[in-house]
């Protein structure tokens, strides 16, 4: 059914049915009366990782992880059924890091294809946003995800890549004003009023000024007073939004002057008061206010990604605004762990729908243990075998990019530790060659090792290129590292599916309470990867038992740990099959009920639209 929906193959009285038995097994059968095409869930984010958007010819749509977890966020909604409009930005290129002969990342702008040949089709929707004393018409286009998902992508010739220059740049702001503006501008034009509007992340918050704006214009056309209007307006909107965290680190939070906001902001809201209070709250923090500050203050409710996330999150946001934002009160981030779609392992997730470890909604049914303790430990041996042999062949065959890259080779047999993601300080890209004696020592022992890097840089980052460069000329520089360490230039969705779905082992070293989530290691787990992590992130929702933990209170015993966990997962690829099963079986009985993209979705509606008390609900 999951695979249907996505497909569009179904008929829309199947999909709105199918749309309610997923709104029983959640056990929200109330929500089929709130939900409709004219009242969907609204859904925003600044980037999407979708493969209809062009994967092949380009990185049109998404910059990196928030990206790929709003695709998969806008699939899974497809694949429910539910009526769903999603937002967000169809830019004018993207950049293609490539290495240079001194092991340099680079940034190539390179063009995109037109909407068109992506299978999206122009709106006839007239939407327009001030910005800089200048109208500006926006054009639409939409892509039909699947069910009743559909994706509507904001654009002008001048848009640009995603996140361009700095963080606070007034071409980043002027995005967050044509995503927010001219989003809600969209919902409006297409006669929508969402019970629910989910901003994923801060920079989607004008979304909600503009619902804020429109809502206390609608409330003053009833005869209400402007004070009246003013708070009843703000609470609406705060009882149909959730903004959802995905950072604690300062720095990747955008600030913004007062002449910033005056310049592409004030001029996109109606109301006097409104602009009064925007300039209230700039003027509180300053003259220079975060987006961040602004979604606080319009959201209802709030969420981080993993639980422990959450929980760090509650406990710094409360410090920094509950107690002074001007209306402020109790802040409390529930947890809402993110969760990954059946594309990124469509072998095994064939095989736990045919054992019932997951059903159609891609979630784990009563019973899924026993299940998971059934699977064929044969059937799983193979089907990794196959996955890390579709990696190896791609490895050798890859497109190439720029001079400087070349075919990996790996032998058929070879074991596979991988590391994949975005290069930032926090994620210590560098740490299992920190201690190369030591290393090699694991490399010795298992001679068919080999390690396996893939990412990239904010094209911004310097500090962090200058670590990729050291940690490519380490590599370079040492004759074992040279014949097993390798890096796979042109991060991307395929080879983060392959390397995930590939991979034997599958490395996770953040330092604790840095990673928000991580969903790379869903992604390696479901594919029947031993996962070797610190507890951080997504790892910390179950017990350290469950994977290979890092453990160590200082780096030096991390580094050790880091090693030897390696090394206990290599010893589980070349042993006894049964041994090396129950270890994945283990992984699996403690992460699926949280890997599975209908529990997130699930977790998200209880957040946004709680199910009203018997006593409520009497009319």
């Amino acid at each position: 059914m999951l695979y249907e929906l996505m497909a569009a193959e179904l008929s829309n009285t199947e999909v709105v049915a199918h749309s309610h038995l997923y709104l029983d097994r959640i056990g929200r059968p109330d929500l089929k009366e709130v939900l409709s095409p004219s009242a969907p869930i609204a859904y925003a984010s600044p980037e999407y990782g979708l493969d209809q958007l062009g994967e092949a010819k380009g990185r049109l749509g998404y910059a990196g992880g928030l990206g790929i977890l709003s695709g998969d966020h806008v699939r899974e909604l497809a694949s429910t059924g539910l009526p769903a409009d999603a937002i967000g930005i169809l830019h004018t290129q993207w950049l293609q890091p490539r290495i240079n002969a001194d092991k340099w990342q680079e940034d190539w702008c390179m063009p995109i294809n037109k909407p068109e040949e992506l299978g999206m089709e122009k709106e006839d929707l007239n939407v327009l946003i001030t910005a800089n004393k200048q109208n500006i018409p926006l054009s639409v286009y939409k892509l039909h995800v699947g069910g009743q998902t559909d994706l509507h992508l904001l654009s002008e010739p001048g848009i640009g890549e995603v996140y361009p220059g700095s963080q606070n740049s007034d071409h980043r702001l002027y995005q967050m004003s044509v995503l927010g503006f001219g989003g809600w501008q969209v919902m409006r034009e297409l006669k929508k009023e969402p019970p629910l509007l989910h901003l994923n992340e801060s920079s989607t918050s004008f979304m909600a000024l503009s619902m804020w704006d429109t809502t206390m214009q609608r409330m003053l056309d009833t005869g209400m007073g402007v004070p009246e209007a003013f708070s009843a307006s703000l609470a609406e909107v705060r009882s149909r939004t959730i903004l959802t965290n995905h950072t604690l680190v300062p720095a990747a939070e955008a600030v913004y002057s007062s002449e910033q906001y005056e310049k592409y902001i004030m001029d996109n809201i109606q109301s006097p008061e409104i602009k009064e209070q925007l300039r209230a709250l700039i003027q509180y923090n300053g003259g220079n206010m975060r987006v961040l500050d602004l979604g606080i203050f319009l959201a209802g409710k709030f969420n981080g990604v993993s639980q422990l996330h959450a929980k760090l999150a509650t406990a710094e946001f409360q410090k920094k605004w509950g107690e002074h934002l001007p209306g402020s009160r109790e802040m409390e981030f529930a947890d809402v762990t993110n969760a990954i779609e059946a594309r990124w392992y469509p072998r095994t997730y064939q095989i736990y729908r045919d054992n019932g470890v997951l059903d159609e909604f891609n979630m784990t049914p009563p019973g899924y243990e026993s299940r998971i303790a059934g699977l064929d430990q044969d059937l799983l041996r193979g089907t990794k075998n196959a996955q890390k042999i579709e990696l190896i062949q791609y490895l050798r065959n890859r497109p190439l990019v720029g001079e400087n890259d070349s075919p990996i080779n790996l032998p058929d047999d070879a074991e596979i530790v991988g590391w994949a993601r975005r290069f930032a300080g926090y994620k210590r890209p560098g740490m299992m060659t920190d201690n190369i004696t030591a290393l090699k020592e694991v490399l010795a022992k298992h001679p068919k090792a080999h390690i396996l890097y893939s990412g990239k840089t904010h094209p911004t980052d310097e500090p962090m290129k200058l670590e990729l460069q050291k940690l490519l000329k380490r590599i370079e520089n040492d004759e074992t590292l040279r014949e097993r360490v390798h890096f796979i230039q042109d991060y991307n969705i395929e080879v983060g599916r392959l390397m995930t779905q590939g991979a034997d082992i599958w490395v996770n070293n953040p330092f604790v309470g840095a990673e928000a989530c991580g969903t790379s290691i869903f992604k390696a787990i479901a594919g029947n990867a031993l996962l070797v992590s610190t507890p951080d992130g997504g790892a910390a929702d179950v017990p350290s038992e469950a994977y290979l933990a890092i453990t160590g209170d200082d780096q030096d015993k991390e580094l050790k740990s880091l090693l030897a966990q390696i090394d206990a997962g290599l010893d589980l690829v070349e042993g006894d099959t049964s041994l090396w099963a129950a270890k994945i079986k283990q992984q699996l009985t403690a992460y699926m009920p949280i890997i599975g993209g209908g529990r997130m979705i699930a977790d998200y509606l209880n957040l946004g639209l709680p199910q009203k008390k018997k006593e409520e609900a009497v009319v």
